[in-house]
C-alpha cells in the first residue's frame, strides 16, 4: 500500500498570477478600460484553471489551498522594511475573495487563512511538516522560492513558472543539483546573508549570493561560518562581524514557521466532495 497524498497550494501565488495575466491579456488585445476594470470573472476562472488540474494528477487525499492574513505579521514587526515595496492586494480581488475561496472549495479544496502575526508560507510550513511526519507525501505549488527551504523526502515543492511551462519540480534527491550544490535548509541563510530584493531585504553589504553559497558549501550553516570566522578573509570577515544583528534578524525572517497552532487532525484537511458544478 502507497503513502496518503496531499496536494497543497499557496492562494495568493495562484490569484496574483492569474489576475495580472488576465489584465496583460486584454490590455495586449487593446480592450477598452471600462472592460478592462471588469475583469475579476476572467481572474476567477484562471484560477480555477490553474487549480483544478493539479487536484487531479494524482489521488490526492488531502487538499489545500492556503491564504495569507490582511494584517501585518510579526516579520513586519521586527522589520519595518519587509514587503514594503510591495503593493496592497488590487481591489478587485480583494473584494472578491471570499468568492475564490468558495469557488474552490466547490472544486474540493480545503481552506486556511494565516492566523494573525504569520504568513501563508507559515500555514503551509507547518501543514507540510504535519504532513511529512504523519507519512504523507506532499506536493506544494507556489511562485514563491522561499518554500524550497521545505523540501523533504516527502515534501516536494514545484514553482510555477511562466509561458506556458510546467512547474519546476525540487524534489529532496535532486535539490542540490537544481539549486547549485544547496540543501533545503541552506535556502533562508543564503538569503540572510545576500538578501532577497522580492522581499524587500538586501543582506549584508558587500555580500553577494556568490560568496555567501561558497560560505555555506564550505562551512554549512550561518552558526559554523561565525565559528570559523578566523579562518575567512579580512573583507568577509569584517563584514560578518559587523552585521552580525542583521543577520541574525534576516534569518529569522527568511525561515518559514513550521508549528503554528493548525488542526493536527488530518481528517481536517481531507478533500471536499466536489460540488456538482464542477464535475
Amino acid at each position: 500500500m502507497g503513502k496518503e497524498l496531499a496536494v497543497i497550494i499557496d492562494g495568493n501565488a495562484f490569484i496574483y498570477k492569474a489576475y495580472f495575466a488576465s489584465q496583460a491579456e486584454l490590455i495586449k488585445n487593446k480592450k477598452p478600460d471600462e472592460e478592462i476594470s471588469k475583469f475579476f470573472g476572467r481572474t476567477v476562472q484562471v484560477v480555477l484553471n490553474m487549480c483544478k488540474p493539479l487536484l487531479l494528477r494524482k489521488d490526492y487525499k488531502y487538499a489545500v489551498v492556503v491564504f495569507d492574513s490582511s494584517k501585518k505579521t510579526f516579520r513586519q514587526e521586527k522589520f519595518q522594511n519587509y514587503k514594503a515595496n510591495r503593493a496592497s492586494m488590487p481591489a478587485p480581488l480583494l473584494k472578491g475573495l471570499d468568492s475564490i475561496k468558495s469557488m474552490l472549495m466547490g472544486l474540493g479544496f480545503r481552506i486556511i487563512n494565516a492566523p494573525q502575526n504569520y504568513e501563508g508560507d507559515d500555514v503551509i510550513c507547518t501543514l507540510s511538516h504535519l504532513f511529512h511526519n504523519r507519512e504523507v507525501s506532499t506536493d506544494i505549488f507556489s511562485t514563491d522560492r522561499d518554500l524550497l527551504q521545505l523540501v523533504t523526502e516527502n515534501i516536494t515543492v514545484n514553482i510555477l513558472r511562466s509561458k506556458g511551462l510546467p512547474p519546476q519540480e525540487y524534489k529532496h534527491e535532486e535539490f542540490s543539483t537544481l539549486t547549485g550544490g544547496l540543501s533545503p535548509s541552506q535556502i533562508p541563510q543564503l538569503k540572510a546573508m545576500a538578501g532577497d530584493s522580492s522581499d524587500n531585504y538586501g543582506g549584508i553589504p558587500g555580500i553577494g549570493s556568490k560568496t555567501a553559497m561558497e560560505l555555506l558549501k564550505k562551512y554549512s550553516t550561518i552558526a559554523n561560518i561565525y565559528e570559523n570566522l578566523d579562518k575567512l578573509p579580512d573583507r568577509i570577515r569584517g563584514k560578518l562581524m559587523e552585521h552580525k544583528k542583521t543577520v541574525d534578524l534576516f534569518l529569522e525572517i527568511s525561515t518559514t514557521v513550521k508549528d503554528i497552532e493548525i488542526p493536527k487532525d488530518l481528517d481536517s484537511y481531507t478533500k471536499n466532495e466536489v460540488s456538482r458544478d464542477w464535475k
